[in-house]
This record gives C-alpha cells, structure tokens and sequence, in this order.
C-alpha cells in the first residue's frame, strides 16, 4: 500500500493515505514510512473502532492484500458509497464487478492501482454509478436474510449428501 501510494503522490501531491489497523505488519509499515520520507502524506492511526466514520470521508477504498477471504471492510466501504480499489484475490472479485463495482488490479502491480486511483480522481461521474451500483450488489447479496438463505441451502446440501434428507426437502 505504501508503494503505491508512493506511484500516486509523483503525479498528485494534495493526497493523504490513512492506514487504520495495527496488526502484524504495523512495524514494517511504519518503517517503511520513515524510510520513504512520506510521514506528511501517510498516517498511521493504529487500532480504531470508530473505521466507519473513517471510511466516509474516504475518496478512495485501497485494498492491496496478496491474499484475504472476502474483506468486511471493503463490503463497509462499499456500503458507504466509497469507489473501491482492490487487488484481484480471494472473495474479492466475487464482489467487484471490475469496472462496475469497483476495481481490480493483480497484487503487487504499483502502476496499475495508481492508475485506477487516478481514473477514480478524473471519472467523478463514472463513479457515482459506480458506487451505487457497488452499494445496490452489497446491500442485497450481502443482506441478512440472503446470508440465511444461503447457509440453509449449505446445510440441505449436506444433509442430501449424507442421505438425511430427501430431495422434496423431507427427512429420511
């Protein structure tokens, strides 16, 4: 996150990157920070639990993971109308639409999130369909009683494979 955010502010100077969380990486981060001279641009806020009021006053949603499920921060950003740039791993491109939704991007490729980034800067029109769209998918995919569904079809699913239930949804 930190190289890429290196990319954006060679060509766009009046932007600032907050990274809130303090995991395992923290350290790393922050020296790198220091290393790269970028602590005017960067803040670290460490651990919060206030990252939905974070999150709205966000432009832009970056998510450079090489690996992760599917990002509860990211559906939160999404849910909050923030464009979403998301490296292309795991769950998250059952979710970005990649150029609908949000975008995706191969991990570790620097240039081509800062190129994503700067098309979020100079498409504003783009994205507020963008973000709707983002906000219409999550909101109902993701809603409550589709999550029920969709664990009660986990379990009639298991229990049709282990013969304790019959196809017509009858117990044997």
């Amino acid at each position: 996150m930190v190289l890429v955010f290196e990319e954006v502010i060679k060509r766009f100077t009046k932007v600032k990157l907050v990274i809130a969380g303090d995991g395992p990486l923290f350290k790393n981060i922050e020296s790198m920070i220091k290393k790269k001279h970028l602590e005017n641009y960067i803040k670290l806020l460490g651990f919060r639990r206030d990252t939905l009021e974070i999150t709205k006053i966000f432009d832009v949603f970056l998510l450079t993971s090489h690996w992760e499920g599917t990002s509860r921060a990211m559906l939160e950003a999404m849910l909050l109308k923030v464009p979403v740039v998301s490296s292309d791993v795991g769950g998250h491109r059952e979710v970005i639409l990649d150029g609908i939704t949000g975008f995706l991007v191969e991990p570790g490729n620097i240039k081509e999130f800062a190129d994503k980034i700067f098309e979020i800067f100079n498409n504003p029109e783009k994205i507020i369909k963008m973000t709707q769209a983002a906000y219409n998918m999550v909101s109902t995919r993701f809603s409550l009683n589709n999550m029920i569904i969709e664990i009660e079809n986990i379990y009639k699913k298991i229990l049709m494979e282990k013969g304790r239930l019959s196809n017509d949804g009858e117990a044997n």
